[in-house]
């Protein structure tokens, strides 16, 4: 299949706000997946993963898996995205260091993850 965007996005909107940005953060992806579909293009989705670190404040940190979860939920129930690539269940534990680094960014046998569920989004896609 020919143009696909894979948005991946979100994580750092919610980890460095320190007020509810998950409305305006669903609103700008489902804008970025509209353009992509008035240019001919499909849209997979990847949900927000786990993170550990790199938090603007204390309160920031304390409110990202609620965050994340509504998000999340918002994404999976929408229909403004062809296909969904769900990573977070199996990206949980951040002090995994064969998956992550840094309590937020993947290793290569995180991102592999990632790349099998993007590869499967984009396979189930109707051509």
């Amino acid at each position: 299949m020919e143009n696909v965007l894979v948005l991946w996005t979100g994580t750092n909107d919610l980890a460095l706000n320190t007020t509810n940005v998950v409305p305006q953060v669903y609103a700008n992806m489902v804008a970025m997946a509209q353009a992509a579909h008035s240019a001919g293009w499909k849209v997979v989705v990847v949900m927000v993963i786990s993170r550990s670190n790199y938090f603007v404040s204390t309160q920031a940190q304390a409110e990202f898996p609620s965050e994340q979860a509504t998000l999340n939920q918002m994404i999976h129930s929408s229909t403004a995205f062809d296909a969904v690539a769900d990573p977070a269940p199996q990206l949980t534990d951040t002090s995994d260091t064969t998956l992550f680094w840094d309590g937020c960014h993947l290793f290569p046998k995180g991102y592999q993850i990632v790349a099998d569920l993007v590869v499967q989004a984009i396979r189930s896609i109707p051509q």
